[in-house]
């Protein structure tokens, strides 16, 4: 087992007893699976390069807490491969669930399962938390599981408990309001509540359990990657009134997901990315198992993905559009006038100030997720990509939510860093020199 889990490990156990009497738990912690926090292991040779400061288009659901640390809530079968695509190393299990249920064409998994998923399908390292009995749990949220790692890192580099409270709040939760959490907080550092304790800005207190994989970003802004179609009424009735998809349209379409397969090498590249002859070019494992894409499945790639509407050339915008509407969510989708075909377009100046009125008269209306493909990845056949081809719902809602809310760009680059986006580094500054002409210093 890798060091940083083993670490993680030795914490989880010593509050075991305060876990195992909580019914509010989120099951997952995710390793990017190396020995330090400076360079992630590469497990493929597919894979050249690595950025988990900006996790895959397939992972983007994966909350930051340290450069080898994330965390998330149950997973389903194809997140769990989505994970081993995107290169993490070992994912640690909180709880032994001993339930399984469907989320649409996808299953959420018991641990038992998601063990054999994880090891014998994919290769990743799973870790279980080992208790007496198992339990079964029927509220998973995501909260649990980065308060345990914003302990783990508590124990491991001495981040006190008003620290712990504020870094959650950054993510959005508020782990003052729960009283076993704040005793388990209490145990650990020796600090009892403070009669003042960072709570998270968010307009919906309660989105962790309605849908987890989305990011808050400031009051009633959230981003998203690609959502997917069994996730939709998930959205509608945790509280989001309008969905701001800043996708292209379905004439010029995206890539979609595909398991085994590299993001970013291009929809209409060669004989096009569906093809067959390009799904066995851009393969993540060459000798992965045909099992990692179904049971039954007769090849070790996905040809096609309908679960985030995409069709047999990749992700097609109206397929989105026509299921968003009969949820009874409102729907503006405002791509990037600056694009090429088939590819992520980057946001300027112009086009932003274009579509600006748009998204501010959604915000004044309801609570909106901005979703895109989302992730910052290269692999062997990856297309050049640089920070201002991606996170374009991340750039969208920050610029929104500062406009509306009377904020500027010093605000919006230091809450994209405190949500696991450093755009201050120098790979970022395209993004900064756009925050700055967007948003002027308060006066």
């Amino acid at each position: 087992m890798k060091k940083s889990s083993v670490k993680l490990l030795a914490v989880i156990e010593a509050v075991a007893v305060v876990i195992a009497i909580t019914v509010a738990v989120v099951v997952v912690v995710l390793s990017v699976g190396k020995d330090d926090v400076d360079e992630p292991s590469v497990k493929s040779d597919h894979v050249t390069e690595k950025h988990f400061d900006f996790p895959s288009p397939k992972t983007w659901w994966a909350k930051r807490i340290s450069s080898d640390l994330y965390t998330a809530g149950r997973l389903t079968d194809r997140q769990i491969k989505y994970a081993a695509d995107a290169g993490f190393g070992s994912i640690i299990a909180l709880i032994n669930f001993t339930d399984s249920y469907d989320i649409g064409p996808d299953r959420v998994l018991t641990t038992t399962a998601s063990r054999d998923v994880a090891e014998k399908v994919t290769g990743i390292t799973f870790e279980l938390l080992t208790q007496t009995k198992p339990q079964v749990y029927t509220v998973e949220t995501v909260d649990r599981a980065s308060m345990i790692s914003l302990i783990y890192m508590s124990n491991t580099t001495g981040l006190s408990a008003r620290d712990i409270y504020r870094r959650g709040a950054l993510l959005g939760y508020h782990f003052a309001v729960k009283t076993k959490y704040v005793s388990l907080i209490t145990s650990v550092t020796g600090v009892p509540l403070m009669a003042d304790p960072p709570r998270p800005d968010v307009s919906l207190p309660d989105w962790n359990h309605g849908y987890w994989l989305i990011k808050p970003v400031y009051k009633n802004w959230y981003v998203a990657g690609q959502i997917q179609a069994n996730y939709a009424s998930n959205l509608a009735s945790m509280g989001v009134g309008v969905v701001v998809n800043c996708r292209q349209h379905a004439t010029s379409q995206e890539e979609v997901a595909l398991l085994n397969v590299e993001d970013n090498t291009g929809t209409y590249v060669g004989t096009g990315r569906q093809s067959t002859e390009r799904l066995l070019a851009t393969r993540i494992d060459p000798a992965r198992r045909n099992e990692y894409i179904s049971p039954h499945s007769t090849v070790n790639y996905e040809q096609e993905n309908s679960l985030e509407y995409g069709d047999d050339i990749g992700y097609n915008a109206t397929l989105e559009k026509h299921d968003m509407e009969s949820k009874n969510l409102t729907y503006y989708q405002t791509p990037p006038r600056d694009q090429k075909h088939g590819m992520k377009g980057v946001y300027t100046k112009s086009s932003i100030e274009a579509s600006l009125s748009t998204w501010l008269a959604a915000g004044k209306a309801a609570s909106v997720c901005v979703h895109s493909q989302s992730g910052y990845r290269a692999g062997k056949h990856s297309t050049n990509i640089t920070f201002t081809d991606v996170l374009v719902e991340l750039i969208v809602a920050l610029v929104s939510a500062a406009r509306q809310h009377g904020l500027d760009s010093a605000w919006a680059v230091e809450r994209a860093s405190q949500l696991g986006y450093p755009f201050d580094k120098e790979q970022g500054q395209p993004i900064v020199k756009l925050f700055k002409a967007l948003l002027p210093p308060k006066k």
